[in-house]
Protein backbone atom coordinates (compact mmCIF):
# COMPACT_ATOMS: atom_id res chain seq x y z
CA UNK A 1 0.00 0.00 0.00
CA UNK A 2 2.86 2.37 0.60
CA UNK A 3 4.16 1.66 -2.53
CA UNK A 4 1.35 2.42 -4.49
CA UNK A 5 0.44 5.96 -2.40
CA UNK A 6 4.02 6.72 -3.18
CA UNK A 7 3.70 6.60 -6.76
CA UNK A 8 0.53 8.36 -6.68
CA UNK A 9 2.10 11.27 -4.75
CA UNK A 10 5.00 11.04 -6.80
CA UNK A 11 2.99 11.87 -9.93
CA UNK A 12 1.27 14.84 -8.72
CA UNK A 13 4.09 16.86 -7.57
CA UNK A 14 5.75 15.79 -10.73
CA UNK A 15 2.41 17.58 -12.45
CA UNK A 16 2.61 20.55 -10.05
CA UNK A 17 6.36 21.25 -11.06
CA UNK A 18 4.86 21.37 -14.78
CA UNK A 19 3.76 25.30 -13.68
CA UNK A 20 7.80 26.53 -12.66
CA UNK A 21 10.23 28.46 -13.47
CA UNK A 22 13.14 26.44 -15.88
CA UNK A 23 16.03 26.61 -13.33
CA UNK A 24 19.24 27.67 -14.07
CA UNK A 25 22.01 25.73 -13.48
CA UNK A 26 25.86 26.32 -13.66
CA UNK A 27 26.46 24.93 -16.40
CA UNK A 28 30.15 23.92 -19.04
CA UNK A 29 29.62 27.11 -20.29
CA UNK A 30 29.01 29.25 -17.39
CA UNK A 31 31.79 27.74 -15.97
CA UNK A 32 34.54 28.83 -18.76
CA UNK A 33 33.96 32.17 -17.69
CA UNK A 34 35.40 31.53 -13.96
CA UNK A 35 38.35 33.13 -13.29
CA UNK A 36 41.06 30.71 -11.45
CA UNK A 37 40.93 32.96 -8.41
CA UNK A 38 37.00 33.17 -7.84
CA UNK A 39 35.97 30.95 -5.22
CA UNK A 40 33.38 28.75 -6.01
CA UNK A 41 31.04 25.89 -3.84
CA UNK A 42 32.27 22.45 -4.46
CA UNK A 43 30.81 18.64 -3.50
CA UNK A 44 33.74 16.10 -3.29
CA UNK A 45 32.70 12.51 -3.71
CA UNK A 46 34.93 9.66 -2.35
CA UNK A 47 36.62 6.31 -3.36
CA UNK A 48 34.48 4.87 -0.42
CA UNK A 49 30.76 3.73 -1.08
CA UNK A 50 28.18 5.73 0.51
CA UNK A 51 25.52 3.86 3.24
CA UNK A 52 22.87 3.40 0.18
CA UNK A 53 25.07 1.61 -2.03
CA UNK A 54 24.41 -1.68 -2.87
CA UNK A 55 20.98 -1.15 -0.84
CA UNK A 56 18.44 -2.37 -4.19
CA UNK A 57 14.98 -2.73 -2.37
CA UNK A 58 12.64 -1.03 0.57
CA UNK A 59 13.84 -4.48 3.00
CA UNK A 60 17.36 -3.48 3.10
CA UNK A 61 16.56 0.03 3.20
CA UNK A 62 14.82 -0.30 6.42
CA UNK A 63 17.39 -2.42 7.41
CA UNK A 64 19.91 0.10 6.99
CA UNK A 65 18.14 2.84 8.57
CA UNK A 66 17.37 1.12 11.89
CA UNK A 67 21.16 -0.09 12.08
CA UNK A 68 23.10 2.76 10.50
CA UNK A 69 23.75 4.53 13.69
CA UNK A 70 26.92 4.22 15.14
CA UNK A 71 27.45 1.45 12.76
CA UNK A 72 31.23 0.34 11.97
CA UNK A 73 30.44 1.44 8.03
CA UNK A 74 29.14 4.93 9.26
CA UNK A 75 32.31 5.49 10.92
CA UNK A 76 34.46 4.15 8.60
CA UNK A 77 32.94 7.04 6.35
CA UNK A 78 32.77 10.30 8.74
CA UNK A 79 37.12 9.01 9.34
CA UNK A 80 37.12 8.55 5.42
CA UNK A 81 35.83 12.05 4.88
CA UNK A 82 37.41 14.00 8.01
CA UNK A 83 41.07 12.04 6.48
CA UNK A 84 40.19 13.92 3.26
CA UNK A 85 39.60 17.20 4.80
CA UNK A 86 42.63 17.41 6.87
CA UNK A 87 44.51 16.76 3.59
CA UNK A 88 42.53 19.40 1.84
CA UNK A 89 43.45 21.98 4.28
CA UNK A 90 47.13 21.19 3.79
CA UNK A 91 47.05 21.39 0.26
CA UNK A 92 44.98 24.58 -0.47
CA UNK A 93 45.78 27.06 2.57
CA UNK A 94 42.35 28.98 1.96
CA UNK A 95 40.16 25.86 1.85
CA UNK A 96 36.65 26.99 3.84
CA UNK A 97 35.00 24.42 5.47
CA UNK A 98 32.79 27.19 7.10
CA UNK A 99 29.43 26.17 5.43
CA UNK A 100 30.62 22.69 4.72
CA UNK A 101 27.61 20.11 4.10
CA UNK A 102 28.40 16.20 4.78
CA UNK A 103 26.95 13.61 2.68
CA UNK A 104 26.94 9.71 3.68
CA UNK A 105 23.71 8.56 2.51
CA UNK A 106 23.04 9.21 -1.31
CA UNK A 107 26.69 10.05 -1.75
CA UNK A 108 29.74 9.54 0.63
CA UNK A 109 31.39 13.12 0.34
CA UNK A 110 31.10 16.86 1.46
CA UNK A 111 30.88 20.21 0.14
CA UNK A 112 33.19 22.99 0.49
CA UNK A 113 34.39 26.36 -1.19
CA UNK A 114 37.85 26.91 -2.71
CA UNK A 115 39.41 29.16 -5.33
CA UNK A 116 38.54 27.46 -8.93
CA UNK A 117 41.90 27.09 -9.57
CA UNK A 118 42.37 24.43 -6.89
CA UNK A 119 39.85 21.89 -8.13
CA UNK A 120 42.50 19.59 -10.07
CA UNK A 121 44.22 20.00 -6.71
CA UNK A 122 41.57 18.39 -4.85
CA UNK A 123 40.69 15.84 -7.32
CA UNK A 124 44.72 14.44 -6.99
CA UNK A 125 44.47 14.11 -3.81
CA UNK A 126 43.75 10.25 -2.14
CA UNK A 127 40.61 9.00 -1.57
CA UNK A 128 38.70 11.96 -3.96
CA UNK A 129 36.96 10.36 -6.68
CA UNK A 130 35.55 13.52 -8.23
CA UNK A 131 34.92 16.95 -7.55
CA UNK A 132 32.02 19.07 -9.19
CA UNK A 133 31.16 22.63 -9.12
CA UNK A 134 27.52 22.97 -7.28
CA UNK A 135 24.90 23.96 -9.17
CA UNK A 136 22.51 26.55 -8.57
CA UNK A 137 18.50 26.12 -9.48
CA UNK A 138 16.12 29.53 -9.51
CA UNK A 139 13.24 29.53 -7.18
CA UNK A 140 9.93 28.23 -8.83
CA UNK A 141 6.79 30.18 -9.30
CA UNK A 142 5.08 30.98 -6.54
CA UNK A 143 1.55 30.69 -5.83
CA UNK A 144 -1.37 32.88 -3.60
CA UNK A 145 -2.15 30.38 -1.57
CA UNK A 146 -2.42 26.04 -0.44
CA UNK A 147 -6.19 25.95 -1.37
CA UNK A 148 -5.65 27.58 -4.98
CA UNK A 149 -4.01 24.74 -5.99
CA UNK A 150 -7.34 22.89 -5.57
CA UNK A 151 -9.51 24.72 -7.76
CA UNK A 152 -12.13 22.95 -9.42
CA UNK A 153 -11.14 24.17 -13.18
CA UNK A 154 -7.74 22.76 -11.98
CA UNK A 155 -7.93 19.97 -9.31
CA UNK A 156 -6.28 16.38 -9.37
CA UNK A 157 -9.82 14.91 -9.76
CA UNK A 158 -9.26 15.67 -13.26
CA UNK A 159 -5.74 14.16 -14.12
CA UNK A 160 -5.74 10.78 -11.42
CA UNK A 161 -7.86 8.81 -9.37
CA UNK A 162 -6.99 10.36 -5.82
CA UNK A 163 -10.73 10.59 -4.42
CA UNK A 164 -10.88 6.91 -5.51
CA UNK A 165 -7.67 5.79 -4.59
CA UNK A 166 -8.66 7.33 -0.55
CA UNK A 167 -12.03 5.80 -0.57
CA UNK A 168 -10.13 2.38 -0.93
CA UNK A 169 -7.84 3.06 1.94
CA UNK A 170 -5.00 4.64 0.33
CA UNK A 171 -4.24 7.74 2.42
CA UNK A 172 -0.66 7.62 3.11
CA UNK A 173 -0.49 5.85 6.34
CA UNK A 174 2.87 4.89 7.52
CA UNK A 175 4.33 7.02 4.89
CA UNK A 176 6.81 9.98 5.22
CA UNK A 177 7.38 12.76 2.70
CA UNK A 178 10.01 15.09 2.76
CA UNK A 179 9.17 18.51 0.95
CA UNK A 180 12.43 20.67 -0.60
CA UNK A 181 11.25 23.73 -1.48
CA UNK A 182 11.05 27.23 -0.87
CA UNK A 183 9.65 27.77 2.65
CA UNK A 184 6.51 26.64 4.88
CA UNK A 185 3.89 28.01 7.31
CA UNK A 186 4.14 25.40 9.75
CA UNK A 187 1.21 26.56 11.48
CA UNK A 188 -1.46 26.67 8.49
CA UNK A 189 -4.63 24.43 8.77
CA UNK A 190 -3.88 21.87 6.54
CA UNK A 191 -1.04 20.86 8.74
CA UNK A 192 -3.25 20.86 11.93
CA UNK A 193 -4.65 17.12 11.68
CA UNK A 194 -3.18 14.67 13.82
CA UNK A 195 -1.44 11.53 12.74
CA UNK A 196 -2.65 7.91 13.76
CA UNK A 197 0.23 5.21 14.61
CA UNK A 198 2.80 8.44 13.20
CA UNK A 199 6.17 6.29 11.58
CA UNK A 200 8.47 9.00 13.39
CA UNK A 201 7.67 9.98 16.91
CA UNK A 202 9.41 12.34 19.15
CA UNK A 203 11.67 9.54 20.38
CA UNK A 204 13.06 8.46 16.97
CA UNK A 205 13.87 12.41 15.92
CA UNK A 206 15.21 12.42 19.41
CA UNK A 207 17.28 9.62 19.01
CA UNK A 208 18.83 10.38 15.20
CA UNK A 209 19.92 14.48 16.45
CA UNK A 210 21.64 12.36 19.93
CA UNK A 211 23.94 11.12 16.97
CA UNK A 212 24.47 14.11 15.52
CA UNK A 213 24.43 12.77 12.06
CA UNK A 214 22.06 15.27 10.57
CA UNK A 215 22.72 18.36 8.69
CA UNK A 216 21.02 20.25 11.43
CA UNK A 217 24.11 22.10 12.76
CA UNK A 218 22.07 22.58 16.07
CA UNK A 219 21.49 18.70 17.17
CA UNK A 220 19.01 19.32 19.78
CA UNK A 221 15.73 17.02 18.64
CA UNK A 222 13.12 19.99 19.99
CA UNK A 223 14.52 22.73 17.59
CA UNK A 224 13.41 20.10 14.64
CA UNK A 225 10.55 18.53 15.93
CA UNK A 226 7.05 20.07 15.45
CA UNK A 227 4.01 18.31 15.38
CA UNK A 228 2.72 14.68 14.81
CA UNK A 229 2.37 15.52 11.32
CA UNK A 230 5.76 17.43 10.63
CA UNK A 231 8.03 15.66 12.97
CA UNK A 232 10.99 17.38 11.28
CA UNK A 233 11.66 20.82 9.94
CA UNK A 234 15.02 22.85 9.13
CA UNK A 235 16.09 25.46 6.78
CA UNK A 236 19.43 24.57 5.38
CA UNK A 237 19.56 27.55 3.28
CA UNK A 238 20.32 29.92 6.03
CA UNK A 239 21.06 27.23 9.00
CA UNK A 240 18.22 27.54 11.40
CA UNK A 241 14.59 26.58 12.85
CA UNK A 242 13.07 29.02 10.80
CA UNK A 243 11.28 27.80 7.65
CA UNK A 244 8.96 30.15 7.18
CA UNK A 245 9.90 32.52 3.89
CA UNK A 246 7.59 36.00 3.66
CA UNK A 247 8.77 36.34 -0.04
CA UNK A 248 7.30 32.75 -1.35
CA UNK A 249 4.45 30.28 0.06
CA UNK A 250 5.53 27.66 -2.73
CA UNK A 251 6.59 25.26 -0.17
CA UNK A 252 3.64 25.56 1.77
CA UNK A 253 1.24 25.03 -1.12
CA UNK A 254 3.29 21.90 -2.27
CA UNK A 255 3.22 19.98 1.00
CA UNK A 256 -0.63 20.71 1.29
CA UNK A 257 -0.88 18.83 -2.25
CA UNK A 258 1.45 16.22 -0.92
CA UNK A 259 -0.21 15.54 2.98
CA UNK A 260 -2.25 18.58 3.88
CA UNK A 261 -6.15 18.37 4.96
CA UNK A 262 -8.37 21.03 6.14
CA UNK A 263 -12.30 21.99 5.90
CA UNK A 264 -11.57 23.49 2.23
CA UNK A 265 -9.12 20.54 1.01
CA UNK A 266 -7.61 17.22 1.20
CA UNK A 267 -4.22 16.00 -0.31
CA UNK A 268 -3.04 13.30 -2.10
CA UNK A 269 -1.89 11.80 1.69
CA UNK A 270 -3.64 13.34 3.89
CA UNK A 271 -2.22 10.73 6.56
CA UNK A 272 1.22 11.01 5.46
CA UNK A 273 3.81 12.92 7.61
CA UNK A 274 5.61 15.55 6.19
CA UNK A 275 9.43 16.32 6.69
CA UNK A 276 9.64 19.72 5.58
CA UNK A 277 12.98 21.37 4.21
CA UNK A 278 13.51 24.85 2.97
CA UNK A 279 16.33 25.27 0.77
CA UNK A 280 16.22 28.66 -1.09
CA UNK A 281 17.14 31.70 1.33
CA UNK A 282 14.88 33.95 2.59
CA UNK A 283 15.64 37.08 -0.28
CA UNK A 284 13.32 37.38 -2.89
CA UNK A 285 14.05 35.20 -6.06
CA UNK A 286 16.95 33.48 -4.20
CA UNK A 287 19.02 30.12 -5.49
CA UNK A 288 18.44 27.09 -4.30
CA UNK A 289 22.49 25.80 -4.26
CA UNK A 290 23.38 22.02 -4.85
CA UNK A 291 25.40 22.01 -1.22
CA UNK A 292 22.04 22.61 0.41
CA UNK A 293 19.97 20.31 -1.46
CA UNK A 294 22.08 17.38 -1.04
CA UNK A 295 22.21 17.90 2.64
CA UNK A 296 18.35 18.61 2.64
CA UNK A 297 18.47 15.05 0.30
CA UNK A 298 20.43 12.82 2.03
CA UNK A 299 18.82 13.83 5.42
CA UNK A 300 15.62 12.78 3.65
CA UNK A 301 16.73 9.34 3.37
CA UNK A 302 18.43 9.07 7.21
CA UNK A 303 14.87 10.33 8.49
CA UNK A 304 13.64 7.11 6.53
CA UNK A 305 11.41 9.46 3.90
CA UNK A 306 9.45 7.53 1.45
CA UNK A 307 9.07 10.29 -0.89
CA UNK A 308 11.49 13.15 -1.69
CA UNK A 309 9.61 16.34 -3.71
CA UNK A 310 12.33 18.75 -4.87
CA UNK A 311 10.81 22.18 -6.00
CA UNK A 312 13.52 23.20 -7.68
CA UNK A 313 12.01 25.39 -10.65
CA UNK A 314 13.07 23.39 -13.32
CA UNK A 315 9.48 22.11 -14.75
CA UNK A 316 11.17 18.81 -17.09
CA UNK A 317 13.60 17.45 -14.68
CA UNK A 318 16.88 18.28 -14.91
CA UNK A 319 20.22 16.94 -17.57
CA UNK A 320 23.39 17.33 -15.20
CA UNK A 321 26.27 17.65 -16.88
CA UNK A 322 28.37 17.17 -13.42
CA UNK A 323 29.22 13.38 -12.43
CA UNK A 324 27.73 14.03 -9.00
CA UNK A 325 24.08 15.15 -10.05
CA UNK A 326 23.82 12.62 -12.36
CA UNK A 327 24.21 10.13 -9.78
CA UNK A 328 22.39 11.23 -7.20
CA UNK A 329 19.17 12.38 -9.25
CA UNK A 330 19.19 9.00 -11.22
Amino acid sequence: MKSFIAAIVSFLLALSSLFGVPGDTVSDEIKSFLSKEDFVSVIVELDEKSLLDGVSNAKERKTLLESYLGSEKYKKIVSAQETVKSLIEKSVSNADFENSFSYSFVLNGFSLSVPYKYISVIEKIPGVKSVSVAERYSQPDDTESVEDGFDEKFSYNLFTGVPEAQEMGYTGKGLVIAILDTGFQCGHDVFSSSVANPTLSKSDIQKITTFKVLNTIVPRWNVNYYSEKIPYKWDYAEIDKTVENKNSDHGTHVAGIAGGKSDVMTGVAPDAQLLLMKVFGDEKNSVAKEEVNLAALDDSVKLGADVVNMSLGSPCGQDHDNPISALVYK
